[in-house]
């Protein structure tokens, strides 16, 4: 989860003069919801654009950012790619100094933080001039994310959905099936978790169930059992009794495996991206995993059995949270043209294609028989590249797969606030206290939500 500097840098940036940080371009289409002016997104395009926050570090990246610096190329834009990680307190400092980039690439559930202060420009003039329509091209649950009283604020890319992955040699032994880890009923998955848990002297050497709690995905669990962050207009929920049942069940899930801080650091040490990870060394019976983690253990497939199966809510449906970023354009970006057209072609199906092109020539040096697919944000880009996904015989990635895709089914929106990075905060503060017992889950929760209401309330004054 974000770091609560995040929220304050923020805060910081609200203290700034903004009005003149108009685009560079005459506005042809009003103003946004945030009151921010339209850019023209039918005007010439600057001859360079600067983006910060992408790092290109796979073939799924550099062929897509590849393809976008051609298309730009060829209307004579140049690209320049900042490539750290998108960072608030030196956005409020760009601010300050004017000197902003022309398109940012951050968490979408902060999209919404920086709309409501009018930082960012409203994109669906973007959508249009570029005969792209969004509620297609995109899944609906992740276009939510990025909207703000009815505007659409950045551009989204990927759908970090979950599935619960299984270690069928550790659940075998312990007399557990797959069946057992359906959300529809939680104290079967508590019963199963505490079959499947192994300790020595104290300290746990199996863990049954790893939610990735302490991996920062308490806010899946809300939403499993029917919660959430904000409610629609965005007003902070966390201590609902949706949460405080979600919150109860993650404690005694923990405590059936030594507790919260013995199961937190049994989890920190298992060599996650290495070849001698959990489900090598049988470290793990489930777990809670996103959508990219299969292709990880392709380079082990052959040592390890598993399977998995999809993370439902308490009425027994496959749920997907739809996690992930998108691009904003700055309302001080000198190119928001460029900055449309090229964020549009990172995340066009014919940018995904060539990625799994690239990611297919990758996998044939690693283990060309297993291909998992990438879950891109896009429905047909999607279809598309499932339609290349290959097993080679392995059933286990296969239902791995099937059960990522059956998240598909029913996506569930984080939810679009004014104060999104502050609640997401408040939800992080309150994990330990309450996995802990130093707090009651209430308590915990009770604080969160008193934190980020006062948040909100500032907000609605300004």
């Amino acid at each position: 989860m974000r770091k609560v500097v995040a929220a304050a840098a923020v805060s910081a940036a609200l203290a700034l003069t903004v009005a003149g940080c108009s685009s560079g371009s005459t506005s042809t289409s009003g103003t946004g919801s945030n009151g921010v002016k339209v850019p023209d997104f039918s005007a010439k395009p600057a001859k360079t654009l600067l983006v910060e926050g992408v790092n290109p570090t796979d073939e799924v990246a550099t062929s897509r950012v590849d393809y976008a610096d051609a298309k730009l190329k060829s209307a004579g834009v140049t690209v320049t790619l900042n490539k750290t990680t998108f960072d608030p307190q030196k956005f409020t400092a760009q601010i300050a100094s004017g000197k902003v980039p022309d398109l940012i690439y951050m968490d979408r559930a902060d999209v919404a933080t920086y709309a409501s202060k009018g930082l960012v420009v409203p994109l669906d003039q973007c959508f249009k001039q570029n005969k792209v329509t969004a509620t297609s091209a995109y899944y609906p649950a992740i276009l939510d994310a990025v909207k703000y009283q009815g505007d659409t604020y950045a551009i989204p890319e990927f759908w970090q959905t979950n599935a619960i992955m299984l270690n069928q040699r550790v659940l075998q032994k312990a007399g557990v099936t797959a069946a057992d880890f359906n959300m529809k009923d939680p104290n079967e998955v508590l019963v199963a978790a505490k079959k499947v848990y192994q300790s020595s002297g104290g300290k746990p050497t199996v863990m049954g169930f790893d939610p990735a709690v302490s991996g920062g995905n308490a806010n899946v669990w809300l939403f499993a059992f029917g919660g959430g962050l904000v409610d629609s207009s965005g007003k902070p929920t966390l201590n609902s009794a949706a949460n405080i049942k979600a919150f109860t069940w993650l404690k005694q899930l923990y405590d059936e495996q030594g507790g919260y801080a013995k199961a937190a650091s049994f989890v920190n040490t298992f060599d996650y991206f290495g070849n001698n990870n959990q489900y090598v060394k049988d470290q793990v019976g489930a777990e809670l995993v996103q959508q990219w983690y299969p292709a990880v253990l392709t380079a082990v497939a052959s040592k390890i059995d598993i399977s998995g199966v999809p993370l439902t809510n308490t009425q027994g449906q496959p749920i997907g949270v739809a996690d992930g970023n998108g691009y904003a354009i700055p309302t001080a970006s000198k190119n928001p043209q460029a900055a449309c057209q090229w964020a549009l072609d990172m995340t066009s199906t014919t940018a995904w294609n060539k990625a799994t092109t690239a990611r297919l020539a990758t996998d044939a040096k690693q283990n060309p028989d297993i291909f998992t697919g990438l879950f891109t944000g896009s429905p047909s880009a999607d279809k598309a590249i499932n339609a290349k996904q290959s097993y080679a015989g392995n059933t286990g990635f296969q239902q791995v797969e099937q059960a990522f895709n059956q998240t598909l089914t029913n996506g569930v929106s984080w939810g679009s606030s004014p104060v999104g990075q502050q609640v997401a905060t408040e939800l992080s503060n309150a994990v330990e206290p309450a996995m802990t017992g130093s707090k009651t889950v209430t308590q915990a929760l009770d604080a969160a939500q008193t934190a980020a209401m006062t948040d909100y309330n500032q907000a609605q004054k300004k």
